[in-house]
């Protein structure tokens, strides 16, 4: 069985192939094993991917935007 955190091929080729359906949005929710991933896709075409054990929130660019940071990035994330 893989990580939780691993991404195969068949996934990216799933990513890719939502966001070329999805012209509109930049970010994507993916369940994964043992919790959530949080697809950005980036000017260029370049997908990155983060993954999150729990996601809140609207299936939404924006909210997504505020997910994908926080999970990526979560020593920055102010807990105000």
């Amino acid at each position: 069985m893989p990580s939780p955190t691993t991404v195969t091929d068949l996934d990216a080729i799933d990513d890719a192939a939502w966001f070329g359906s999805h012209p509109e949005r930049s970010y994507r929710l993916r369940k994964g094993v043992e919790g959530w991933w949080i697809i950005s896709r980036r000017a260029g075409g370049e997908l990155l991917r983060t993954w999150t054990a729990t996601i809140a929130g609207p299936d939404t660019d924006r909210a997504l935007a505020a997910a994908w940071t926080s999970a990526a990035y979560p020593r920055e994330r102010s807990d105000r």
